[in-house]
């Protein structure tokens, strides 16, 4: 087991990053704060550092701690439970009015003298009464306490329920490293069982592979999973799966149904570089763990998580908190991503890609996720713990509240280079003092206001939190969410560090006569005996064609429980059509026409049959997979090459762009066959097709001879004139630099039987090239061709020439670029070109897809191509990172309509017309070479993209002008470079990162309209335009993803292949992939019809992995 163990251990801390990682009211709509002097919560959890217990010896001393809320008196109010870390806890019951009494000390709930973590609430004894369990952390330093469950036996005279420690009794007195526990009933014989989430304190620097880490036990980190039998908790955590290891920085858990079977299942998040986990019921005692079958990335310092229904689908979803900034100078002067180097050292050892920010998956209905954190809007949140899925507005659509805030900003880069030195770091190891432990003190201390996004129905929130009234600032942890007053919406409760604890009353029910509210309905269940709260159970509202889907799970967010109760906002409505419960053993009621603006109340022992979630999953779909019918047996493979290392500043690499692929008949036998581009070292392969509807890889020697270039595209054409298609091989890779042979495209030329030899026929041309496209522009009888150049090497910023080469008809090309297409002379950065007649005058035009570039199209007169004009085209200000563009009269009018593959909106990078994506391209070190300079806007000012370290790699000199990390944090780009240093640069803009349909309105006019957000939740390389449905309308098949990128930005993934239904008319509405059937992984670089034994089968050659297909289904 390889270990790298950092020199220090506080240098650990800080560099991987601590897990974690004016007063206003509102009025009307929004919340309000609830002063202590109202609430009568003088609550706070208070931090006292000392020798023997500080953040260098515990890294999770800021974490804070949580609350739990329920009816533990049983009058109808809900009450409140708080955790301290250093001090007693206390419980507050609820008086009515937003009053409340703390009863701790009668009730006997204080707890002993130890550091207190997560609380939650059950019945556990299945009496019918709120029980407590707290969480303790547990033989460590000074600290030796137990896990206590609280057994509420009843309210005394005066209505205080009385509450006994009964842990050991019932096996719950854990000792361990606890974050929080969460009762379910797991393997559904109707009693509550228990997932108990432990943090580890194993060095997070100690990095080994993943296999001989996660599943060695721990027996105070490792999780634990406790079934209930008869009353009494067991540890059957050995054999169901669930991991017990010392890595599994546990700091959030969720349970849910999330794959709609009616079996509960388990999120846990991990902070720092082990991976989160995904526990999927098994129906038989035990999980698997499978995230990284079904999500392609998570975040990284994962704390608070929560699993919902964002998107009115049935289906839930995943928000999981994580610690970017939103603040340009603090996100400047944090610790940021790993270098690159360390990102891919993880990543070989096992761990999963992960990035510094929020995360939303989105539940793709068949076991899949996309991340869409950045699409969404609710990425950077800064250090967030809790995350609470809930309709605070009453509208039907499920908001995001997000606490936010630590003590002390342990990753302040300035603070970690002064706290780093030799002699430092000895005295915290080794002398821990009085005077040592001042040296928290220069530890910075920011407090931040929470978060509330507003759910705006399109995937996609609004931080409404200074205008509802939220934007006090604090450091808050634990959250939840419940009804307070019985007024029928949620109000909010924090557990804070030094400041008291927050109330916040929901004022959307307004109690003012006369004013308009939004209605609700509450729900309030009662279960059987084993269950009485009816955790695990479902309730659907059906209205107006929508659904809305609540999960009785109290333990959400972080360290904290929200109330049992569920509460549906219902907008306009005061009826709805009907209300289907499901509780957890599959019996079920509907209600038909049900009034709003009550609470209902279920009872499990009025249900009856047994529902069937299969409903959830039935679909017809129009594809099926063929990938082993196929029978292309081809993985491509990229050799290691990190450009970032030679191009610190590059956006992203440029050498992973293959493989290239063609498909054509190259012995004449009337059969599909296929050539797939090897990447460097790796021959290319030419598959045969024979009539049995089987492939053969027909050797070729030519192609074992130039296995050394990297082959991006190709294309069958007949050069020569001789009947049969000969092959172009454009080779790319920007790895061979100067006048390298292996950047020279290749021709090979047919013997008509499929043997290959290598022709001369083209010009030489060394170029890192990107695609090949094919017209006889000049109308001479004969195939031309088109040579794209992707970049230079070393210069991505400098535009490269591109070639137009004129056949003479014997397979001989000439380059007539500078008089036949003058601008394609100095033109970047392509990376597809298409020819179609695309002003109906019965001759190709050219149309390009670049980066930096508008769509750009090259209008054919009489063999001489120059670019349409822009102004008035409605293509002027498109200029996007454009991948790919296929052609089609979408909307029968009788001309070609365009549909492009762009970036899409699910980036770090965000553009618009007003405050565009540039490129600064110059000498700005004055050394002699150019360097490239990424800025985008933030909060109206424009910034250098990357950190302080990726510029001071690039370019040294900045070092001396930035000495501290505050100080670059502080600067926007004309901070950085003065006035005259930016003239000479040259600036590359992009305006848009949509895809789009862009339709043909004839005589050079065009309307841009995006496509459907699911396409823009990641990049689109490839496209495929057909009738899939039969409906008559010409439909879309989108597909991509893009992973080598810089690591700020994170890869783009969440694509899976969609289907987008046209209607004929230039509009498109996107099929569900459980609908469609298509799920397409990884970076899909092409995708290609073949016509194998009759059926036509959609080939997708990806990136870096093996070949797949798909096919409608007979």
């Amino acid at each position: 087991m390889l270990s790298i163990r950092l020199r220090y251990i506080f240098l650990v801390l800080v560099v991987f990053g601590l897990s974690a990682c004016s007063d206003k009211t509102g009025g009307g709509k929004g919340f309000r704060f609830v002063p202590s002097s109202e609430s009568g919560i003088t609550f706070r959890n208070v931090l006292k550092e000392t020798v023997e217990f500080n953040i260098f010896n515990y890294m999770y001393f800021y974490n804070g701690g949580g609350v739990a809320v329920g009816d533990v008196n049983g009058d109808g109010l809900v009450d409140l439970y708080f955790t301290a870390n250093q001090d007693p806890d206390k419980l507050y019951l609820n008086q009515g009015d937003l009053k409340f009494k703390d009863v701790t000390d009668a009730a006997g709930v204080a707890g002993f003298n130890g550091w207190t973590t997560g609380v939650t609430m059950a019945d556990v004894n299945n009496d019918g009464r709120l029980d407590i369990y707290v969480g303790y952390l547990g033989d460590y330093l000074i600290f030796k306490g137990k896990n206590q469950l609280f057994i509420n036996e009843g309210n005394d005279e005066n209505g205080v329920p009385k509450f006994t420690d009964r842990a050991m009794e019932y096996g719950l007195d854990l000792v361990g490293f606890a974050t929080q526990a969460s009762f379910f009933d797991y393997d559904r014989d109707g009693d509550l069982d228990m997932f108990m989430l432990n943090h580890s304190l194993h060095e997070n620097g100690t990095f080994g592979t993943s296999k001989n880490l996660r599943f060695l036990s721990h027996p105070l980190a490792g999780d634990k999973l406790m079934r209930n039998d008869d009353g009494h908790f067991i540890d059957v955590t050995k054999g169901s799966g669930i991991l017990d290891n010392a890595i599994g920085y546990g700091l959030g858990v969720v349970v849910s149904d999330i794959n709609l079977d009616g079996w509960p299942d388990v999120y846990v998040g991990n902070d720092f570089h082990e991976n989160d986990y995904l526990y999927i019921n098994q129906k038989n005692g035990a999980f698997a763990e499978v995230l990284d079958k079904s999500m392609n990335h998570t975040s990284r310092y994962t704390m608070g998580v929560d699993f919902a229904d964002f998107n009115n689908d049935a289906f839930p979803d995943l928000a999981a908190m994580d610690m970017l900034p939103e603040d340009p100078f603090i996100l400047k002067a944090s610790a940021a991503e790993d270098a690159y180097d360390l990102f891919d050292f993880k990543l070989r050892y096992g761990y999963n890609y992960q990035y510094t920010r929020n995360a939303l998956q989105l539940n793709n209905q068949d076991g899949t996720f996309s991340e869409i954190a950045l699409y969404a809007g609710v990425s950077n949140t800064d250090w967030s713990w809790s995350t609470l899925f809930a309709d605070f507005d009453l509208d039907g659509k499920k908001d995001i509240f997000i606490s936010n805030g630590i003590l002390r900003r342990s990753n302040d880069l300035d603070y970690i280079n002064f706290i780093t030195t030799d002699s430092i770091q000895e005295g915290i190891r080794y002398k821990m003092d009085e005077e040592h432990l001042k040296l928290i003190e220069k530890m910075p201390k920011i407090k931040l206001a929470n978060y509330l996004y507003h759910n705006n129905g399109d995937s996609t929130f609004t931080n409404k939190a200074p205008e509802w009234g939220l934007d006090k600032i604090s450091y808050s942890h634990g959250a939840a969410y419940a009804d307070l007053d019985n007024d029928g919406d949620l109000d909010l409760v924090t557990n804070n560090v030094e400041d008291e604890a927050f109330v916040m009353e929901n004022l959307f029910r307004s109690k003012e006569p006369g004013s308009q509210s939004s209605h609700y309905l509450g729900v309030k269940l009662k279960g059987v005996s084993g269950n009485l709260y009816g955790l695990g159970t479902k309730v659907f509202l059906y209205n107006g064609g929508q659904v809305q889907v609540q999960e009785c799970t109290p333990v959400r967010g972080y360290q904290s429980a929200v109330d049992t109760r569920l509460i549906f906002g219902t907008g306009n409505d005061k009826t709805i059509d009907s209300v289907l419960v499901v509780w957890p053993n599959d019996a079920f009621e509907v209600l038909k026409q049900v009034a709003v603006d009550q609470q209902l109340e279920l009872d499990q022992s009025k249900s009856s049959g047994k529902f069937d979630y299969g409903r959830f999953h039935r679909a017809k779909p129009i594809f099926e997979e063929t990938t082993a019918a196929l029978g292309i047996n081809f993985t491509h493979r990229e050799n290691k090459f990190v450009e970032f290392t030679r191009e610190a500043l590059l956006p992203h690499m440029l050498s992973e762009e293959g493989p290239g692929a063609a498909i054509g008949d190259v012995n004449n036998d009337g059969l599909d066959d296929v050539f797939v581009g090897g990447g460097k070292w790796q021959t290319s392969r030419l598959f045969v097709q024979n009539k049995n509807g089987k492939f053969t890889n027909s050797f070729q020697r030519s192609f074992e001879q130039d296995s050394i270039q990297e082959n991006v595209d190709a294309a069958f054409v007949d050069v020569d004139g001789d009947g049969d298609k000969d092959l172009i091989v454009v080779t790319g890779g920007n790895e061979f630099t100067g006048n390298s042979i292996h950047r020279q495209p290749k021709l090979y030329t047919n013997d008509g039987k499929g043997n290959f030899t290598s022709a001369k026929g083209l010009p030489e041309m060394m170029i890192t090239g990107s695609s090949v496209s094919v017209s006889d522009f000049d109308k001479d009888g004969d195939a031309d061709i088109f040579i794209a150049v992707r970049t230079i090497p070393y210069k991505y910023g400098e535009e490269p020439k591109n070639y137009l080469l004129q056949n003479d008809g014997k397979g001989n090309f000439t380059d007539v670029t500078k008089s036949a297409a003058p601008i394609l002379e100095q033109f970047g950065f392509i990376k597809q070109s298409v020819w179609a007649d695309i002003d109906n005058d019965k001759d190709e035009d050219l149309i390009l897809a670049a980066e930096w570039k508008p769509i750009t199209i090259l209008v054919n007169t009489n063999g001489k191509l120059a670019p349409l004009p822009l102004e008035g085209s409605g293509l002027e200000k498109t200029n996007g990172w454009w991948n790919h563009i296929a052609l089609g009269d979408l909307d029968k009018d009788g001309d070609l309509d365009l549909v492009a593959g762009n970036l899409g909106l699910n980036s770090t990078l965000k553009a618009s017309l007003t405050e565009p994506v540039k490129m600064y391209y110059s000498d700005f070190d004055n050394n002699g070479s150019f360097e490239q300079v990424l800025t985008h806007f933030t909060q109206g000012k424009e910034y250098p993209f990357y950190t302080r370290d990726e510029m001071v790699k690039q370019m040294p000199i900045l070092k001396k002008k930035f000495l501290s990390a505050n100080k670059f944090a502080s600067a926007t780009f004309k901070d950085v470079f003065d006035e005259e240093t930016l003239k000479k640069a040259k600036v590359f803009e992009a305006f848009t990162f949509e895809s789009a349909y862009i339709e043909n309105k004839g005589n050079g006019k065009f309307e841009v309209r995006p496509l459907p957000p699911v396409v823009q939740f990641s990049t689109v390389n490839v496209m495929i335009l057909e009738d899939f449905n039969h409906d008559g309308h010409t439909d879309v098949f989108v597909a991509g993803n893009f992973y080598p990128i810089n690591i700020q930005m994170g890869r783009y993934d969440a694509s899976y292949g969609t289907l987008l239904v046209g209607d004929g008319k230039g509009h498109f509405k996107a099929m569900a992939n459980k609908d469609s059937g298509a799920c397409l992984k990884g970076e899909i670089r092409r995708l290609e019809p073949i016509t194998l034994a009759g059926r036509v089968h959609y080939v997708g050659f990806r990136n870096n992995d093996s070949v797949v297909s798909f096919a409608l289904k007979k």
